[in-house]
């Protein structure tokens, strides 16, 4: 009966060696777990914070597109109403660079020019 009982105990004692063994794998591996999470969730709210800053950042120019595509809306009527003038489209091949003193004889010679009615006369 001794033995029976030593032999029981050394089972136990095997048991529990091995029950430890196993504690500390899966106790090792919890905290490497956790490591990797407080790694991972760190990036993730960086990234997070990268993305609203981008995203700000297009809703500024959004709107900055959206002032200037206004302005230029009334700067094309400025144009139609006091000049008379109309758009053309012109291809980029027909574009020809003006220098400095082009545009200059231009605007005098405009100056020069009577001013033309708006509306023709019916005379």
């Amino acid at each position: 009966q001794l033995d029976d009982a030593s032999q029981k105990v050394g089972f136990l004692q095997e048991q529990v060696s091995i029950l430890d063994k196993d504690n500390y794998y899966y106790k090792q591996s919890n905290t490497n777990l956790k490591r990797k999470l407080r790694e991972l969730t760190g990036a993730g709210a960086h990234e997070r914070e990268a993305l609203e800053e981008a995203r700000m950042l297009v809703e500024r120019e959004r709107e900055r597109n959206e002032a200037l595509e206004a302005e230029l809306a009334n700067l094309k009527g400025y144009v139609q109403k006091s000049l008379g003038a109309s758009s053309v489209r012109v291809s980029r091949q027909e574009l020809r660079p003006l220098s400095a003193q082009h545009v200059q004889d231009l605007r005098l010679s405009r100056q020069s020019q009577p001013s033309k009615p708006s509306t023709p006369s019916l005379e």
